[in-house]
């Protein structure tokens, strides 16, 4: 697809480069290198949606950077500091604070992950004693 011109600039001229490059990841053989700095939607989506395969970049420099990043994450936390979602909850739980920090973190993922549900959970034997969805119920 192309940008129409006058709009190269446009949302839709970035939404059209987003697709674009979706395809080209959907249809290819490529694993999605991670470098730190050049994700994007269309790459999230590849993965996400048509199986991608992602792996971190072999290079020594994003290493140094994850280090770096959990050395920061540690005296952060050691000086008792504020840091949203490590410490604390989401939303509107973001003022709630905790010590227990791994079961703070369990709690999140669980939390995050409720409403995550696959194929099989709409399979029409996976039904409860009133005829209803044991994930959600039948909508229409």
């Amino acid at each position: 697809m192309t940008v129409p011109p006058g709009l190269e600039s446009s949302h839709a001229s970035v939404l059209l480069g987003e697709l674009n490059k979706l395809r080209g990841l959907q249809y290819s053989d490529a694993n999605l290198a991670l470098d730190g700095d050049s994700l994007d939607v269309a790459s999230v989506v590849a993965v996400a949606r048509h199986g991608l395969t992602p792996h971190v970049k072999d290079d020594p420099e994003i290493k140094r950077k994850v280090v770096r990043s959990i050395q920061v994450l540690d005296h952060h936390i050691e000086n008792g500091w504020v840091v949203y979602g490590v410490n604390t909850g989401f939303g509107g739980s973001a003022d709630s604070r905790t010590e227990q920090l791994k079961k703070l973190q369990i709690s999140l993922l669980q939390h995050t992950q409720s409403a995550v549900i696959t194929s099989t959970d709409l399979a029409q034997d996976q039904v409860d004693q009133d005829g209803q969805s044991h994930v959600i119920p039948q909508l229409g």
